[in-house]
């Protein structure tokens, strides 16, 4: 199986990555126009839009049953540099996986990370609303890792100095992921919940 990061030119219409990314957007200008625009940041969708639309809530997951609250996250964003960021994130890294691993392993990547961060999220944070795709983002991050650790001594002979390339990459968006979050109280919980679904799904994926 081989990769290749940061292969923007080979970007087109139908990869999962770029299909996934055009819907976020579009669910985040339509949240834009059901309540208005908050004060909060900027181009933020007004809070009531995000909880209506489904964003992470412990309490009504458990409670009502809202299931849709472990996917919707994904598809909503807290304000323009919100999804920006993600969706820049998600293309630059999901291009060069979703070539070495196709659209169908990428999707389950993309959607069980995310899932399993807005879960873990959810436990260790029930009272916390969240949004965003970052979960599905380091899940990306975690399948690197465990591509790293995988095709470790096959990287070496096929693209020169692409292991280490790939171990920098991880380590620098894990060390943000420390510092960095949308939602401060949530400590980043949701984030690192991704990065290990995505390390786990990366054992059983690569060779």
């Amino acid at each position: 199986m081989s990769i290749k990061l940061f292969c923007c030119p080979r970007l087109g219409w139908f990869q999962f990555i770029v299909i996934i990314s055009i819907i976020e957007f579009v669910v985040y200008l339509i949240s834009l126009c059901i309540y208005g625009i908050s004060n909060a940041d900027i181009l933020a969708p007004n809070y009531d839009t995000l909880k209506i639309m489904g964003a992470a809530d412990a309490k009504s997951f458990k409670n009502n049953y809202q299931w849709y609250r472990i996917i919707m996250p994904m598809f909503l964003h807290a304000n323009l540099h919100h999804i920006a960021g993600n969706v820049v994130f998600q293309l630059i890294l999901g291009s060069g996986i979703e070539y070495g691993i196709g659209w169908w392993r990428m999707l389950i990547l993309y959607f069980v990370s995310e899932i399993g961060g807005v879960l873990l999220a959810m436990c260790f944070h029930p009272e916390s609303y969240g949004v965003g795709a970052s979960c599905a983002g380091y899940g990306l991050v975690g399948w690197l890792g465990a591509y790293f650790l995988t095709n470790f001594f096959f990287m070496g002979r096929t693209y020169t100095g692409q292991r280490w390339y790939i171990a920098v990459v991880v380590f620098l968006f894990w060390a943000a992921n420390q510092g960095l979050s949308v939602n401060p109280e949530s400590k980043n919980i949701g984030h690192q919940g991704g990065l290990v679904t995505g390390f786990l799904i990366g054992l059983a994926m690569t060779e």
